[in-house]
């Protein structure tokens, strides 16, 4: 029977409820399916978009040493596809984000809320070793933001949204059913104002961490041999590579229409943008582990009819240990890391006249996880810890720290 990710991921977070030291307490199980590149097009199979699923972080905001707000970020990210004949596969994806600020001594608050769903249909033409995807996707949502801090009625604005692609995808299996997979597509997306649009259309191409499976390879309660999914893992030398992993590179142009006073403004620009993060874990020895991640984004805005840019960019390294505590389960363990990087804007104008300024990052977090394997090499990952992140110095110094809970995927390689 087809399980959606959704139904999937409700029946998880209630088996997570109900997990005790079952990790690594029953004989391996004999999966009687490998998962080839050459089965990617069979009925049945399925697949797994392998980013976080959900996070939530509840965090005090100080500025310059002094406690102002507390600010709430929260979203819930899912992909999940299904071949319903063979060569015919169809999907779906639900994107939520939020992220809130209520100040201490103001009353209000600010708030900006996404949310998007979509779905798409491929035909799925075997290609060497693997297969080819080839179809679409059409989804829509809506924007909101609103700020009334202070009091009086505030001000607020609403959209809809609306976008869709026209591309190929190809998965490049590198164990039994993960995989990372490049794709290219042509991207178009409106947002839709009261007194104007935003347009974006061009081309989108990048890649993605996915799981490839079939419908008897899942255990997600397990009631079956599912928890001997663990066996011989965290021993030396093994390596998993976070869910979130993946490039996302929008390359077009952006137009803006908005009309004010009786009259309609028009523009337009280029935009690039880059998206870019890596997660992956190594383990030194049996339970303890070395884990880090990079992530990089860049947006830039280029006026086609004269040399005036904006860009603003991200990089923020983190490197950390984790170590498994058996007393509890050979699964469970508790982890730290720290990290720093930098964020920065560059502003030229149409004479050519430049403006720039950088502020450096440092972040840290300690807190405890678990691996929860649904399937061979594939385990939900919950982690629960206090998380500090701080940018810039002195007056301008601006920190968030607090509690964070994530649930996500680690994909385990097994060479």
């Amino acid at each position: 029977m087809k399980k959606t990710l959704f139904l999937s991921s409700v029946i998880l977070i209630f088996c997570l409820t109900n997990h005790v030291n079952s990790h690594g307490q029953v004989e391996p199980s004999s999966v009687s399916t490998v998962i080839s590149g050459e089965m990617l097009h069979q009925q049945g199979l399925q697949y797994l978009g392998l980013q976080d699923f959900a996070n939530l972080r509840l965090d005090g905001v100080k500025q310059g040493g002094e406690k102002t707000g507390n600010s709430t970020i929260y979203n819930i990210n899912s992909s999940y596809g299904y071949n319903v004949a063979d060569n015919i596969n169809v999907r779906g994806r639900l994107n939520l984000g939020h992220v809130g600020f209520s100040p201490d001594t103001l009353d209000g608050s600010q708030s900006q809320t996404e949310f998007i769903a979509g779905i798409g249909a491929s035909y799925i033409q075997p290609l060497g070793n693997s297969v080819l995807f080839i179809g679409g996707d059409i989804g829509g949502g809506s924007y909101s933001w609103k700020n009334d801090i202070g009091g009086g009625s505030g001000s607020e604005d609403k959209a809809d949204l609306i976008e869709y692609s026209l591309g190929v995808k190809y998965p490049f299996l590198f164990n039994d059913g993960n995989s990372f997979a490049v794709y290219a597509n042509y991207l178009a997306e409106k947002e839709t104002f009261d007194d104007g649009e935003i347009d974006f259309s061009g081309l989108n191409f990048g890649f993605g961490l996915y799981n490839f499976n079939t419908n008897d390879r899942f255990d997600i309660c397990h009631k079956g041999d599912g928890s001997s999914f663990s066996d011989g893992h965290y021993q030396q030398g093994d390596y998993g590579i976070g869910g979130n992993s993946g490039l996302n590179v929008p390359i077009g142009t952006t137009t803006d229409r908005f009309d004010f006073d009786g009259s309609t403004f028009e523009s337009e620009d280029a935009l690039t943008n880059i998206r870019f993060q890596y997660n992956a874990l190594y383990y030194v020895s049996e339970g303890l582990g070395i884990r880090g991640d990079l992530n990089y984004s860049l947006s830039k805005l280029c006026d086609p009819d004269s040399d005036a840019s904006f860009s603003n960019s991200i990089l923020l390294v983190n490197a950390g240990a984790q170590y498994h505590i058996d007393a509890v389960c050979p699964s469970f363990y508790g982890f730290g890391t720290v990290g720093a990087g930098t964020t920065g804007f560059t502003n030229t104008t149409s004479s050519g006249d430049e403006n720039s300024d950088s502020q450096g990052l440092f972040q840290y977090s300690i807190g405890v996880g678990d691996f929860y394997f649904i399937a061979p090499n594939l385990a939900l990952n919950p982690e629960l810890y206090y998380n500090g992140i701080m940018q810039g110095d002195g007056d301008s110094k601006l920190s968030n720290s607090g509690l964070a809970l994530r649930l996500g995927f680690t994909a385990f390689l097994d060479y």
